[in-house]
């Protein structure tokens, strides 16, 4: 069985602090390059499958980028992965998922791998199209947000659990080869050891160049790109409502209310106790019982 993993690495901000007002730009100093998590748990779910069927499995490793994206197939054949495959192109570092798939497709279908994932989203963009523009250039049926996986033992069918948000799910069974795209709660990545990364250091890695894919995904690349980057902005500021204290409420209430939370008291008509004499209070208690049903006695005050 030959399973792909498709893998992105690129450039993530960490920390909200990273965009600069003044001319719309991130900070470089706020950048960090690495894997896709969506697609580390992709790898994590293919080396899994690995591990339970043995030598009967090969897992391989396809990005699309400039040639800072042997890093991260290196860094995935130091958990596991069998073969890397790179698109070496640096004008598709940043392009459109459109562009990005093609490029994949044109690797992939020479391959005649049995499974294809894929990260559901790219972490920066959000997008969530990879997948799904992938298997239509393969032909091939396309299950996404998948958190459970489970291959049946000659490799021919794959039942697997979907997502549908707050917590429901679905249960599918898919013929393979087909694409899943993976949800970042179907596993845990696991981690490589250094004897492992300084091994990937000497692996081999498959590059291509845009000439050497398939005569579709060429067409597909050289047309003119259907999206470009207009500018980059912080979301708008929402104004929130502000709690302000009644000028007329005396000190005691003032001090009711922040106790409470700044909230009204809500009335309704089971509300039936309020702040006044004791006997009249529990004069309204008494009777609400009897209404209720919760006294069917009351003997004489004594």
């Amino acid at each position: 069985m030959k399973i792909a993993v498709c893998i992105r690495y690129g450039t993530y901000l960490t920390t909200q602090l990273g965009f600069n007002p003044l001319d719309n730009t991130i900070r470089k100093e706020s950048l960090v390059d690495k894997i896709n998590a969506y697609d580390e748990n992709a790898l994590e779910e293919a080396l899994r499958i690995k591990d339970r069927m043995g030598e009967l499995c090969e897992v391989y490793v396809v990005t699309v980028g400039g040639p800072r994206a042997e890093e991260a197939l290196r860094y995935c054949m130091a958990l596991g992965a069998d073969r890397a495959f790179h698109v070496c192109d640096s004008n598709l570092d940043s392009s459109e998922a459109l562009i990005t798939a093609a490029a994949l497709f044109g690797v992939i279908k020479q391959l005649q791998c049995d499974l294809i994932l894929c990260g559901k989203k790219g972490e920066d963009t959000c997008r969530g199209q990879v997948g799904n523009y992938l298997a239509e250039f393969l032909d091939l049926p396309v299950i996404t947000s998948i958190v459970k996986l489970e291959i049946n033992e000659n490799g021919s069918k794959a039942i697997v659990h979907k997502s549908l948000g707050r917590g429901d799910r679905i249960v599918l069974e898919s013929p393979l080869p087909a694409v899943f795209t993976v949800e970042k709660g179907i596993n845990t990545p696991r981690y490589p050891t250094i004897i492992s990364r300084l091994q990937a250091l000497d692996k081999e890695i498959t590059r291509f160049e845009r000439e050497d894919l398939e005569r579709e995904a060429k067409e597909i690349i050289n047309e003119q790109h259907l999206t470009k980057l207009s500018t980059i902005s912080l979301p708008k500021k929402r104004s929130r409502k502000v709690f302000q204290m009644d000028s007329n409420l005396s000190a005691a209430d003032r001090l009711k209310a922040m106790l409470s939370g700044g909230g009204a008291k809500k009335k309704t008509e089971d509300n039936f106790i309020e702040e006044e004499k004791p006997e009249k209070a529990a004069e309204k208690l008494i009777t609400y019982l009897k209404d209720n049903g919760f006294l069917v006695h009351i003997g004489q005050d004594k």
